[in-house]
């Protein structure tokens, strides 16, 4: 088999279980292990897959900027919402991390509800500030459009002062066994500030945010109260964070 032709396999199977290791693999198109490895060097390489321990797993969407990602799952992400929602009462302080699906999040919050929101991103606060009952604290630092949030040393002194009752913190990806990460360094320390000040934590995944790790880990999943996941991610893997302890919604 050629060496294109292995790729074409490996990224098949990456698309159809989320994850694939040197090992299976070298059985299965009867190469060395070095081999294997070396093929999933230069998929990483290409950016087409995120090696791990022992293999590759998918590589995540989240690498994309944030109009990029507004539309992509915009059903998907209403669904969750609408099971979180119950989550959030009256008179909370609510701490929200950038994101796609937490601005989807800010746009279904109940008309009347009233709350205390703190947030680094920049589309959230626009939302948040035409809602009456909403008192709105933006997070300083330094901005990065590709994102739209605020992050930086300013904003983790900021965010180390507060409590909040829980954090809505964005999955750039989730992976069952290296937790929470981000493709970004910049945002990186904010996001573990937020995770460490809140009294909980809930994060809302789309299946192409599940199973997946980029370069920068948030926290382990032992950080993580709530883990909010489509209806239709795969049992198997949805058990896999079940049997972490999380609670599933």
């Amino acid at each position: 088999m050629l060496k294109e032709e292995r790729f074409n396999y490996i990224l098949d199977k990456l698309r159809q279980e989320n994850k694939v290791t040197a090992k299976t693999l070298s059985n299965e198109l009867k190469v060395s292990e070095d081999t294997i490895r070396r093929d999933l060097h230069e998929l990483s390489t290409r950016d087409l897959l995120q090696k791990v321990h022992g293999g590759a797993i998918l590589k995540t969407t989240a690498v994309q900027g944030f109009d990029e990602r507004l539309d992509f799952s915009a059903k998907n992400k209403v669904a969750l919402v609408n099971k979180s929602m119950h989550l959030i009462s009256d008179g909370m302080m609510i701490m929200i991390d950038g994101g796609t699906t937490n601005y989807t999040f800010v746009q279904h919050l109940p008309p009347l509800i009233s709350l205390e929101v703190v947030t680094n991103s920049l589309p959230i606060a626009e939302l948040l500030s035409r809602k009456k009952n909403v008192r709105l604290n933006l997070l300083g630092g330094s901005y990065y459009p590709q994102a739209k949030v605020f992050a930086g040393h300013e904003s983790v002194r900021q965010t180390t002062s507060l409590c909040p009752d829980i954090c809505v913190m964005g999955a750039c990806s989730i992976h069952h066994q290296h937790g929470l990460t981000t493709p970004y360094l910049e945002e990186n320390e904010v996001k573990k500030a937020m995770v460490s000040a809140a009294q909980r934590t809930m994060v809302l995944a789309t299946n192409d945010k599940v199973d997946t790790a980029v370069r920068y880990r948030v926290c382990d999943l032992t950080k993580i109260d709530y883990l909010v996941l489509e209806d239709t991610l795969d049992s198997d893997i949805r058990e896999q964070y079940q049997s972490k302890g999380l609670t599933i919604i």
